[in-house]
């Protein structure tokens, strides 16, 4: 692997469990001499996603989503309880600790500088605000999560591609 920059793993869909759990186990096979890893992937089955430290129960209406069939899986990464679905491209960025930033913020501005870019080769004055989200004006179009695990540094996101109105208007 001497000389490549990165790695590129694309995943394609995959079920809840498989998308979230390789991530980890990427992440849990790095070591000081691993390059980085990019994963990209969509979710198979739509999904809501619980951050490492949520409960299921202070954050959702537990009986309605398994009365709806919809699973709920907690991800190794911080952040907020997000809805996951075909209709957004996943990217994970895994670092080795010893080539990630010292600081969190870094890691936040490290990763997500190509999310930025492609936003802006669009014609979208999107911006950084805070430590891991882009705004497009007022409306925040872009949120992340982080964690370390293992001897790796791990930062995850998405892009929306179609914003699903009907299932968002009927909620």
């Amino acid at each position: 692997m001497a000389g490549n920059l990165a790695r590129w793993l694309d995943l394609g869909a995959r079920d809840p469990c498989t998308l979230h759990g390789t991530v980890q186990g990427v992440a849990e096979a790095q070591t000081d001499d691993s390059v980085p890893v990019v994963v990209w992937a969509r979710a198979a089955a739509p999904h809501v996603c619980l951050g490492a430290s949520q409960g299921a129960e202070a954050e959702l209406d537990v009986d309605a989503c398994r009365r709806s069939g919809l699973q709920i899986v907690r991800r190794a990464l911080g952040g907020g309880t997000v809805w996951v679905d075909g209709d957004q491209q996943g990217f994970f960025f895994i670092l080795p600790k010893v080539r990630s930033p010292s600081d969190r913020a870094g890691l936040f501005a490290r990763a997500l500088a190509p999310a930025l870019a492609t936003y802006r080769d669009h014609g979208l004055d999107v911006a950084a605000v805070g430590r891991g989200d882009l705004w497009l004006g007022a409306r925040k179009i872009l949120g992340s999560g982080a964690a370390t695990i293992n001897r790796a540094d791990v930062l995850g996101s998405s892009f929306l591609l179609c914003f699903p109105v009907a299932r968002f208007a009927a909620t």
